[in-house]
């Protein structure tokens, strides 16, 4: 987390905490409560913050950590190309540097939904592709972390 702070570009730098995020795997998540746990050794951990309604997350330099279990699951996939090679991500980002990318606008179209009154239920169907995006590379710096032994 230190490295992607310190390293990330001056645009990224420039905003404030809260206009940022570090997206990371659950393991890097975990590793870095559980370092803050053990630094502070049983007293009140300044390093969280609260958020809402008493809600408490992690933060690094006042920037929120967002765990992504999906991450570590889809890194036990033997068919990804990070498999037994990378097994921690980290993405520290602007929050509003991502964007929905799909094959063209007439998909936005595609989407065909109805309310069935029987089961007081929506249903949506659709069919297109669609993919995340990061709108501009130096709003945007990410680590995969250490090898696996």
């Amino acid at each position: 987390l230190a490295a992607l702070y310190d390293g990330a570009p001056i645009r990224l730098k420039m905003l404030p905490a809260s206009e940022k995020m570090f997206y990371c795997t659950g393991s890097v998540f975990e590793n870095y409560r559980k370092s803050l746990q053990k630094v502070e050794n049983g007293t009140s951990p300044t390093q969280y913050e609260i958020q809402v309604n008493g809600v408490t997350g992690l933060t690094f330099n006042g920037i929120t950590l967002l765990p992504v279990y999906a991450w570590d699951e889809a890194l036990l996939d033997p068919n990804n190309t990070l498999f037994n090679i990378n097994p921690h991500l980290v993405v520290y980002m602007s929050k509003a540097n991502n964007a929905l990318a799909i094959d063209g606008t007439s998909d936005l179209g595609g989407v065909d939904g109805f309310f069935d009154k029987k089961d007081r239920k929506a249903y949506f169907d659709a069919f297109f592709k669609m993919g995340f995006n990061f709108i501009l590379d130096d709003l945007t710096v990410y680590n995969t972390g250490a090898a696996k032994p």
